[in-house]
């Protein structure tokens, strides 16, 4: 019987050597991901968050009083028209009031800054619209 590692062998098309184990350490490639979107999530006014850990998610919560906000997906459908940047509303996913998203920080570092960029570039000036 072959003991299981965790380690899967791919063909070197679709990324070469990948381990759970080593996504997972506190310095690997998840960790610093999460990191790296907590950080600017939590940069932004009007933003918090918990760190999660275990999740591949966060869920922020954003100030509806300083953005006017009645309807979470109205927020999100605003801001994928205006920067081209998709979330999932807090109520998709059941949370009963208007003021949490979803963001996935499986994307590279460099494309989770450009898109948490444009996230605060957004809320710069954000009122949403009754």
């Amino acid at each position: 019987m072959q003991q299981r590692t965790g380690a899967v062998r791919y063909p070197d098309g679709i990324g070469g050597y990948q381990s759970i184990n080593d996504l997972v350490l506190p310095t690997g490639r998840l960790a610093k991901q999460r990191d790296a979107c907590y950080n600017k999530l939590v940069s932004i006014p009007g933003i918090t968050c918990v760190k999660p850990m275990g999740a591949f998610y966060l869920f922020p919560k954003i100030d509806v009083q300083k953005f006017n906000i009645h309807r979470d997906e109205q927020f999100v459908l605003d801001l994928l028209i205006d920067q081209h940047v998709l979330l999932v509303q807090g109520t998709g996913f059941n949370w009963a009031q208007q003021d949490h998203f979803r963001v996935v920080y499986l994307p590279t570092i460099v494309e989770l800054d450009e898109t948490l960029d444009k996230l605060a570039l957004f809320l710069q000036d954000y009122q949403q619209q009754v």
